[in-house]
């Protein structure tokens, strides 16, 4: 939709507060320290102490790197541009896409960057952005999408509403955060190639977040007025946040918790059990117990789009107080437990910012293990197991990551970071 006159100030306005909160609150720490945890057996302070700081001196090297190299790059992309119009934005309950939202508009606010036309993929209004455009002009102005994993035709309606508004505004600066690349048909990669190569503006970009990525991108669509920059995931903007785990976490957390979906990206979870029966995963978790030497591990298994906001807060507000509350509403749910296992993207990159310990099932295409190599590999909270072993050779892998964690003394209660 168009923002004009009051609609435009709220806009600001919300976004202006929107990024005060969201700095504020990622950088207040309680001073409240937490008991161990019931299943893990309890070690000297002084132990306690000198294995925090080596993960956290590790996990907090690897993101600022990777938040500075965000600011420096888009910095430089974005030189000049003053205002925008954002495409493409989620409005969902899964929360990644709201996460990833959310730091898009903290790394907006942080290079001063105004939005005058924001849409989703269904509520996109070619005459609104038309209007923008001519508006504001091509000097200073850029369209910007909406980052994440939908740059390919793996999902055909995100990545057709790009190629449907590079067609229409060829001569527009065009920017694109950083994003995954999949595609799956050759026609589809010609269809995108040969948009791309329409555009005349000579400043246009994509930012993509892995090295397998920004290979596939330079063989396919390295184009004289498209520049090709390999970024982080922007979600890594936010720094290394443990505090904010602390502030979320219930006062008794779960042992595990196995974050799961079944989608097109889903991954083979049988290494765990029969992923339909009743008591899945259980019996897995009853097995890492007894190596552990404990009676039991309470676990929780499930998925972050299962919840959403309440009614009011779905249809009340700015869009980024939404993306903000479902960014929270995934943090605390991943805060629920000592010990994450998972198969998605950005349960693995919001476990890091949050300090989690956790074990990464590669997916079905691939993104984790093309992440993780290229960005996360040297902070130790997260280990990637591979999804081409065998059942029996994944389960061993899990189980061997969580004891070495017990046995190292580094799962013991909430501050295992600090």
């Amino acid at each position: 939709m168009a923002l004009t006159g009051e609609r435009r100030k709220g806009l600001y306005l919300g976004a202006a507060v929107l990024a005060l909160f969201i700095l504020f609150s990622l950088r207040t720490s309680t001073s409240e320290t937490s008991s161990n945890s019931s299943s893990s057996s309890p070690i000297s302070y002084s132990t306690q102490l000198s294995l925090s700081n080596a993960t956290r001196d590790a996990c907090h090297k690897v993101m600022e790197h990777q938040k500075n190299e965000l600011f420096s790059i888009f910095s430089s992309q974005f030189k000049g541009v003053r205002n925008i119009a954002l495409i493409s934005m989620p409005d969902h309950h899964n929360k990644g896409d709201s996460v990833i939202f959310t730091a898009e508009m903290m790394l907006l606010a942080s290079l001063g960057i105004n939005i005058h036309y924001q849409c989703g993929v269904r509520d996109f209004e070619m005459s609104a952005l038309q209007e923008t455009v001519d508006k504001w002009g091509e000097d200073h102005f850029a369209i910007v999408f909406h980052g994440g994993g939908n740059f390919g035709d793996l999902y055909e309606g995100e990545h057709g509403l790009k190629l449907h508004v590079m067609r229409n505004f060829p001569s527009v600066r065009t920017h694109i955060f950083p994003q995954s690349l999949k595609f799956r048909h050759e026609d589809k990669i010609a269809e995108t190639r040969s948009v791309l190569a329409s555009l005349t503006h000579p400043l246009n970009s994509i930012a993509v977040r892995d090295i397998q990525s920004r290979d596939f991108a330079q063989k396919h669509f390295n184009l004289p007025n498209f520049r090709i920059d390999l970024t982080p995931d922007i979600v890594f903007y936010m720094g290394f946040r443990p505090e904010l785990r602390e502030q979320l976490a219930p006062t008794t957390p779960n042992d595990f918790l196995f974050f799961r979906r079944k989608d097109v990206e889903g991954s083979n979870w049988d290494f765990a059990g029969f992923a339909g029966s009743a008591d899945f995963p259980k019996p897995f978790v009853q097995r890492i117990a007894e190596k552990v030497g404990v009676k039991s591990l309470s676990v929780e298994t499930g998925d972050w789009i299962d919840t959403d906001l309440d009614e009011e807060e779905r249809t009340g507000g700015h869009i980024q107080f939404r993306a903000w509350r479902r960014f929270m509403q995934g943090a605390e749910w991943l805060s629920s437990a000592d010990f994450i296992v998972l198969d998605r993207l950005h349960g693995h990159i919001v476990s890091l910012v949050l300090g989690i310990p956790h074990v990464l099932i590669d997916n079905s295409i691939g993104k984790l293990s093309d992440y993780h190599s290229t960005w996360t590999k040297d902070c130790p909270l997260g280990t990637l197991v591979s999804s081409e072993g065998g059942d029996e050779e994944q389960a061993a892998a899990v189980e061997g990551v969580y004891k070495k964690w017990v046995d190292e003394g580094k799962i013991n209660g909430r501050n295992f970071v600090w």
